[in-house]
């Protein structure tokens, strides 16, 4: 089990850079809310901030089997940009941004079964 100190290791921004991001994932929730554990119907997104201006960055997922697969997109200067992550498996999943091809920010969650399931 992480001590706080190590869950805080694992959310660090990886440089001075990347201080101008924000970025997590939530399991779906109207407002953006950041989560470590989904379960299996949740729509988990990955969120992404720029606090500096309007910024073209990669999400990266890699999922349980390793498999990993990259979007594109744009958001606006303070404004949370989001895409929809992978929800199919059960299984721990880590989400990497990257701005310019540099990492700024990296998240891992887990996805549960359904409740009742």
């Amino acid at each position: 089990m992480l001590t706080l100190a190590g869950l805080a290791l694992l959310c660090a921004p990886v440089s001075a850079e990347a201080r101008a991001y924000r970025a997590f994932v939530g399991c779906g929730a109207e407002l953006p809310e950041p989560d470590r554990s989904c379960s299996i119907g949740d729509a988990p997104a990955a969120y992404f901030k720029s606090l500096r201006r309007g910024t073209r960055y990669k999400a990266c997922i890699r999922n349980p089997a390793g498999r990993v697969r990259c979007r594109s997109a744009r958001v606006a200067q303070r404004s949370y940009g989001w895409l929809y992550v992978a929800r199919g498996s059960v299984g721990r999943y880590r989400v990497t941004w990257f701005v310019g091809g540099k990492r700024v920010a990296r998240w891992y969650y887990r996805m549960h079964p359904e409740i009742g399931a």
